[in-house]
């Protein structure tokens, strides 16, 4: 006995939401025992030989194997995102801690922060992948897309599943002066220390590599990484870069953000 299969593969890219790759194979299993006949073996056999002359056709390697953000721009330009620009927050600091999330990805977590109610985060990415699990404030999760990744700042921007959430406005006119408080949110070591907040002062701006960074004394940690730093009134001036470590790997009052 045996069994012959054809299985239609397709690849779905959920950055371009279409279907980016399609392809079918045959899979044939024989079994020349004559005795029981096991159906299932027959079908499970001829699916495992399917999926291995899938694993070998040529066009589902380059696809999977190839660069995600080339994937978008050889199928469709870069095209703007418009934001739509949230209220001022009206309760300051408790509304920039409502918009605080934890980005959890295979190898780890980071932080982030909801610029638009839509459903933008803007936020470190601790790999390469594009679907990452994003948790809220109140602990709820919510799986999102990489739309766009900065890989010179290691920032990006991930659309929710969701809309309709708390979103932290970002402060216009003028950068925070060198003395003005400032607080930073974030998960230190890991989402169980979730929405942790510090404060500090900002200490200076320097220039490293021709960036830009704020620095300041707010204490910040790993998984801070992506997390908003805040103003008095809860807009956001800043997003968690790194911070200078000492021995023992914890900061010791010198951190960088990106303004």
């Amino acid at each position: 006995g045996g069994a012959d299969i054809h299985v239609t593969w397709e690849v779905y890219d959920p950055i371009l939401r279409k279907t980016i790759y399609s392809t079918t194979t045959e899979g044939a299993y024989k079994n020349y025992n004559t005795g029981d006949v096991d159906e299932t073996g027959f079908i499970v056999g001829a699916l495992d030989a399917a999926i291995t002359n899938l694993v070998a056709d040529q066009g589902f390697h380059d696809v999977v194997l190839s660069d995600p953000m080339q994937n978008l721009a050889a199928n469709e330009a870069l095209k703007p995102i418009a934001l739509i620009q949230p209220d001022p927050p009206a309760n300051g600091l408790v509304d920039a801690r409502a918009a605080t999330v934890t980005v959890i990805s295979s190898s780890g977590s980071g932080s982030g922060v909801i610029i638009s109610s839509e459903g933008y985060v803007l936020a470190h990415v601790v790999d390469e992948g594009r679907v990452v699990r994003v948790r809220l404030s109140t602990r709820r999760d919510v799986m999102g897309d990489v739309v766009r990744r900065d890989p010179v700042r290691d920032v990006a921007l991930i659309k929710l599943a969701e809309d309709h959430l708390p979103a932290l406005a970002i402060r216009s006119g003028s950068d925070p002066e060198v003395g003005e408080p400032v607080f930073a949110i974030g998960s230190p070591f890991g989402d169980q220390n979730d929405n942790t907040m510090t404060q500090g002062i900002v200490s200076t701006y320097r220039d490293m590599n021709g960036l830009k960074f704020l620095q300041s004394d707010a204490s910040i940690q790993h998984g801070n990484s992506g997390g908003p730093l805040v103003d008095q009134s809860g807009y956001l001036v800043a997003i968690s870069d790194s911070m200078l470590p000492t021995r023992d790997n914890v900061s010791e009052g010198i951190n960088f953000f990106v303004p």
